[in-house]
């Protein structure tokens, strides 16, 4: 059986909650990324601020994150969506190769606005790993017992 990792960022929670969810039923590993600068934005302007971040590319600073990466046979990356595009945090982990030539399966959470994350995500994964599969978690918030069943079906069937 693949050892697998769950990797994980989430400013209001929402990404956090799926992860845990899985990581709980299946006793997977789970680790968060967290910049070295969070943001100290709320409210409206944390999402206008986060969603310029998306849209300009931009790749901020990441904690070190204590994981032998070789132990892993597959990664599940978990971010939510900031206007249209995976969260800077998650960008800048994958775009620094910490890790490479894994297969990778990529869970999302959005209110919407994500229709072009699958092929945005085979394109910036695809550049060192082997994307497997993509997920998308719809109003987290709002359907959370629906929504966690349906992830942990879709990540139960890897």
């Amino acid at each position: 059986m693949a050892k697998t990792i769950i990797v994980y960022y989430s400013s209001t929670g929402n990404t956090y909650m799926i992860a845990k969810y899985i990581h709980d039923q299946l006793d997977w590993e789970m680790v968060a990324v967290s910049l070295k600068k969070p943001l100290r934005l709320k409210g409206f302007f944390k999402y206008l601020y986060g969603g310029f971040m998306a849209i300009s590319g931009c790749r901020p600073k990441l904690d070190n994150i204590e994981v032998d990466w070789d132990e892993f046979d597959r990664i599940i990356i978990a971010s939510p969506i900031w206007a249209g595009r995976m969260a800077p945090a998650i960008r800048s982990l994958i775009e620094s190769k910490v890790f490479a030539n894994k297969d990778i399966y990529f869970l999302y959470t959005n209110e919407g606005g994500a229709k072009n994350i699958p092929r945005s995500a085979r394109k910036i994964i695809s550049a060192n790993n082997q994307l497997k599969g993509t997920f998308s978690c719809r109003d987290v918030a709002k359907n959370y017992e629906q929504v966690k069943k349906e992830a942990l079906d879709w990540v139960k069937s890897l």
